[in-house]
């Protein structure tokens, strides 16, 4: 009796847990009716996605160039695996055209939404951390959509990969996103899952050539850690945004420069300000994990003598959140929609400027030829008034073709002189091979 008392504690508990995690955003942020409402346009309507993709695709493969408003009529309408797919190859070609930087901002938005929609976050995480090559920089509605999205799963992991991006990307103070971040990079670092890999996708590096090749290079760069952009480790680049995005918690600082491993500042730091019992717990266990740490003992020493308090840390964030989110939520709303009215406008507008600009070039296309064509008929009209002036050219062309050719000039050859055969002189005798012989 008793124990099942217990168990009925125990999963009122996790529920009332979990649905502590669904009361952030609520579902009127996702906008649904005001998102799907743009495919009411009659250019999705006729848009036939296997086509379409072919036509941008051939473009790429000819001309090494694309239309930005054609990518962005892609990325909305994209669904589905094979779209998807599709989408992802052509924003890798896209990234490497001029065209890039005219990205449509609707587009960074459509791909966060339709990766997000069909459930492939490991593949936008992949995208959304793959810049160079892929270009994807979500607003400051995208990444609360995308943060909302991970906390409301306890998806901790691809939630501290936002806050990582916005790290990057020095965004650190947009409101709801930023109290988001800190968050789940905090619920990352405390309740770690033993089999979970930080990068589901990763993309193995090139296997190295079995002969060894050797490249000149006029000069080899020097070598520079910006400590940034050069971060790898999954520890260091948490750290790092625990200590930017947290700046001003005393227990955020302190957790980020201890993952960041700023050991000076970590001993300055610690001997300040007062810490939740529970953040110097979770340091201790992760310096005494570092089996190469040099000044292990020391960091160590100076966190037993680290003032402490009952704090709550994981309450507080939540609850920084939820204020985050009764604040800005009604901003946010509003000014997405004003923005899914402007894309339409101007998704509008560079349609219009781009069939204009696709019909000039038909018509230059066709005026060309035309010339071509005229040219070809005068020639045949005008033969025989005009062969004198063609065996002209004819010569001179032949004339300089002949230049062209590699020269047999061997140069002269100089004979030496003949000596003077003396009067006296006698040739000498050639006698047959069996006198010789004998």
């Amino acid at each position: 009796m008793l124990s099942s008392k217990l168990q009925g504690c125990a999963v009122k508990m996790r529920a009332l847990h979990s649905s502590s995690f669904r009361c952030f955003m609520s579902p009127a942020f996702a906008l649904e009716s005001e998102w799907k409402a743009r495919l009411n346009s009659p250019i999705f309507q006729k848009l036939e996605m296997n086509k379409f993709f072919v036509d941008i695709d051939r473009k790429f493969q000819r001309e090494r160039r694309s239309s930005h408003v054609d990518i962005d009529l892609y990325a909305n309408k994209a669904q589905g695996d094979t779209e998807l797919e599709q989408l992802e190859e052509l924003l890798y070609q896209f990234r490497r055209t001029p065209q890039t930087v005219l990205n449509l901002p609707s587009t960074h938005f459509a791909v966060v939404r339709a990766f997000v929609e069909e459930g492939k976050t490991d593949n936008l995480m992949r995208l959304m951390d793959d810049r160079f090559n892929y270009g994807i920089f979500p607003d400051d509605y995208s990444l609360v959509y995308l943060l909302d999205h991970f906390l409301k799963s306890e998806n901790w992991r691809d939630g501290a990969k936002v806050g990582i991006h916005m790290m990057i990307q020095e965004d650190n103070a947009i409101p709801v996103a930023r109290e988001m971040a800190l968050y789940a990079c905090y619920m990352y670092l405390k309740y770690p899952v033993p089999d979970q890999v930080w990068a589901p996708q990763e993309v193995e590096p090139e296997p190295e050539p079995e002969d060894e090749i050797k490249i000149r290079v006029k000069y080899l760069e020097p070598e520079y850690f910006d400590d940034h952009f050069d971060l790898i480790r999954k520890e260091h680049q948490i750290g790092k945004t625990l200590a930017k995005l947290g700046n001003g918690d005393p227990d955020l600082e302190l957790l980020g420069l201890v993952f960041w491993e700023k050991w000076d500042l970590v001993r300055d730091r610690a001997q300040k300000d007062t810490f939740a019992s529970e953040t110097l717990e979770l340091i201790r266990n992760h310096v005494s994990s570092m089996e190469t740490l040099e000044v292990k003992d020391e960091i160590l020493k100076v966190l037993s003598g680290a003032k402490s308090s009952d704090s709550n840390v994981e309450e507080r964030l939540k609850m920084a959140v939820t204020e985050s989110v009764n604040q800005h939520e009604s901003k946010y709303i509003e000014t997405e929609k004003k923005n899914f009215e402007a894309w339409n406008a101007n998704r509008e507008i560079a349609l219009q400027k781009q069939y204009q600009l696709y019909q000039r070039e038909a018509k230059k296309e066709e005026i060309l030829r035309m010339k071509q064509s005229l040219k070809e008929k005068e020639e045949k009209l005008f033969f025989f008034e005009r062969k004198d002036d063609l065996d002209k050219i004819k010569e001179e062309k032949e004339l300089a073709w002949s230049k062209t050719k590699p020269s047999r000039s061997w140069g002269r050859i100089t004979l030496k002189p003949r000596k003077a055969v003396p009067k006296d002189y006698t040739p000498p005798e050639m006698g047959s091979r069996s006198t010789a012989d004998n």
